[in-house]
């Protein structure tokens, strides 16, 4: 059975981990045991080894091979086929193909043609490194490359007045991070920035702001900050997209008859004329009064609400008697 389960116990992960938490497992060590943070001697070697799982567990080609033929598969010249042909034994005389004895001459045409003569024998003979290369594991200790890795997205939130959203504004965050210091212990300190909210940002839209999530590793860029807006609502004004909702109360003698009302806008207050026999509930538009966004403007839609007087003086209260009766009359 292959040994394919020491990359994923140096990570400290399982051998079903996903992509992201081999990757995440890889910053946490990464940063632990860098010779630039770690002077302990054996962190270098173990930084090696971090590195190495890292480079072979986040390949998808790799890491299948890892996991099918194990250490064997770590060998940058390693190929699939002459293993399976060959088998584990390798080149050294042992069994393949169900037992049958492997001579290099068979492979070479005798000594001849290749020039050789043994494992180091004398007069040309051959050189592992000459078919393999230096860099593979006959010979010469397997290539490990230190990648830069990305650092990880934070994420968080931000709550904002329902004005400051659809106007746009400046907000201070502060928020507690956790990294390591020169001597690579872990401290945790608090960092705070200015977010700038663009106009017409919606309730549950985030704020991308670059280069603020945790930091790469061996030189690679940091990652970004993901900010959730959070938006307060508002006692005068809802949305509906790009457009607003305000309701206005209109007396109910008034909606009869017609009138104007004073009516608020996200700019101020304007006159409004209301046509006479308005019903409650319905709709009048303010065109271009709404949200304004990188994709147009919206309107302001204002809901009538009919009210009834309560304060009718006895001569008032007579009149709409009359006004009733002549209704009912005709």
């Amino acid at each position: 059975m292959a040994d394919n389960q020491r990359l994923y116990n140096i990570l400290g992960v399982s051998p079903d981990a996903s992509d992201r938490d081999i990757k995440k497992a890889y910053r946490k060590l990464a940063m632990k045991y860098h010779p630039d943070v770690n002077k302990d001697p054996d962190a270098e070697e173990k930084f090696k080894e971090i590195n190495l799982a890292h480079e072979t567990l986040s390949n998808p080609e790799r890491r299948k091979l890892y996991d099918k033929y194990g250490e064997a598969a770590l060998d940058p010249n390693f190929n699939e086929d002459l293993y399976n042909q060959f088998g584990q034994a390798g080149f050294g005389g042992g069994s393949y193909g169900g037992g049958q004895s492997f001579n290099f001459e068979d492979l070479f045409g005798g000594s001849g043609a290749s020039g050789f003569s043994g494992f180091g024998g004398s007069g040309g003979g051959f050189n592992f490194e000459d078919l393999f290369g230096s860099g593979s594991g006959f010979g010469g200790g397997a290539r490990r490359h230190e990648y830069p890795a990305r650092g990880e997205d934070r994420h968080g939130s931000i709550t904002v007045d329902f004005m400051e959203a659809v106007k746009g504004s400046t907000q201070s965050i502060t928020f507690s991070v956790t990294e390591p210091d020169a001597s690579g212990n872990y401290v945790t300190r608090p960092i705070t920035l200015e977010v700038k909210v663009p106009a017409g940002i919606k309730d549950g839209q985030k704020i991308r702001i670059p280069g603020k999530g945790e930091p790469g590793i061996y030189g690679g860029a940091p990652g970004d900050l993901y900010l959730e807006v959070k938006v307060r609502p508002d006692k005068t004004f809802t949305r509906e997209d790009n457009d607003i909702i305000v309701e206005v109360p209109v007396d109910a003698i008034a909606a009869a008859l017609g009138t104007t009302v004073d009516v608020p806008t996200l700019d101020g207050t304007v006159t409004m004329k209301v046509p006479a026999g308005i019903q409650s509930g319905q709709r009048l538009r303010l065109k271009g009064k709404g949200i304004t966004t990188s994709k147009g403007t919206g309107d302001e839609k204002v809901r009538i609400r009919i009210t009834v007087p309560k304060d009718l003086t006895p001569e008032q209260k007579d009149l709409l008697e009359k006004f009733q009766a002549t209704r009912q009359q005709a």
